[in-house]
């Protein structure tokens, strides 16, 4: 993520001023802190199915009202979302369908957004601390699918559409193309400037008296976007994960899998298909499958499979 660089007064032999950039003096450009209340369940309310905080089910269970609760014991992690290397790929990988996937997700991350400027929480009586733990606490699941699967569609016309024809259309300068490249890339600018409006500048403080250029956001949403933002503009290219055909944004030039879900540890894809490749080669190599029967048993071409026995 992008940093901004303080400038640094010193005075030359002359004593004349000299304004200097020193990189030990960096500063984030991005300051957001984010509440993440996990862990979150589902629940049904008035009908509807919400992804909640554990506490407020708890709190309802015991019949305990807004006005009863203590709102600095609730246990709060915060993350700034801009830092999060992996959250663009896991958006994209995210299954909304598996309720546990979506939830680990949401553990990780915390929610969308949808309660950060509802104004029924602002006139509920409850306070400035409590209004802040409320907005993250409870969300429409309704709203966290269909918020994720306009931006899943939307990397998918990046990656799919956008970047083949693009390829194509330098190769080989087939003007027929044109108009549905200029379509794609309208529609793909409208979906994201649609969503830029939630990042917003902000001051950052560096000392007393040095005021920094920031950019700040209420919600996980503005985060995700800003970062589609920069990859698209930066030129950057999503791959495809060779174990689940996932797309992720690499991180180095041969990067071939998903990476980690947790910063520091090893991507779960690498280790899945090299336990797949493990596998394949001692059925083979006892005799129980042909490398043929291997491909067709996992679903992967024959080529692929011929080359883990080179």
């Amino acid at each position: 993520m992008k940093k901004v660089k303080p400038s640094l007064v010193l005075s030359d032999e002359d004593l004349k001023k000299i304004t200097t950039y020193p990189p030990e003096l960096q500063t984030e450009l991005f300051h957001t802190s984010l509440a993440v209340q996990s862990p979150y369940l589902l629940a049904k309310i008035n009908g509807e199915q919400y992804i909640v905080a554990s506490w407020i089910a708890e709190y309802k269970k015991a019949g305990k009202a807004m006005e009863d609760i203590e709102w600095n014991e609730v246990i709060t992690r915060h993350i700034n979302p801009f830092k999060e290397e992996n959250l663009l790929d896991d958006v994209a990988k995210l299954n909304v369908r598996e309720i546990e996937s979506l939830l680990e997700f949401c553990n990780k991350y915390g929610l969308m957004g949808e309660k950060i400027n509802n104004i029924s929480i602002e006139k509920s009586g409850v306070d400035t601390l409590g209004r802040r733990i409320l907005a993250n606490a409870k969300e429409s699941l309704s709203y966290f699918v269909k918020e994720t699967l306009i931006i899943q569609g939307l990397i998918t016309t990046y990656h799919d559409i956008i970047q083949p024809l693009n390829d194509y259309y330098k190769d080989t300068n087939d003007t027929s193309i044109e108009k549905t490249i200029d379509e794609m890339e309208l529609k793909l600018k409208q979906g994201i400037n649609s969503k830029l409006g939630l990042v917003r500048p902000a001051i950052n403080l560096e000392a007393k008296g040095k005021y920094l250029p920031g950019y700040t956001t209420s919600t996980l949403l503005g985060a995700i976007y800003y970062q589609f933002y920069e990859v698209v503009t930066s030129g950057k290219q999503f791959k495809e994960c060779v174990n689940c055909g996932s797309l992720f944004i690499p991180r180095k030039s041969n990067a071939k899998f998903c990476p980690p879900f947790t910063s520091g540890e090893h991507s779960s894809c690498q280790n899945s298909y090299n336990q797949m490749k493990s596998r394949a080669k001692k059925s083979v190599r006892t005799g129980k499958k042909t490398i043929e029967e291997v491909a067709n048993s996992l679903g992967r071409p024959l080529a692929e499979v011929r080359g883990w026995f080179d």
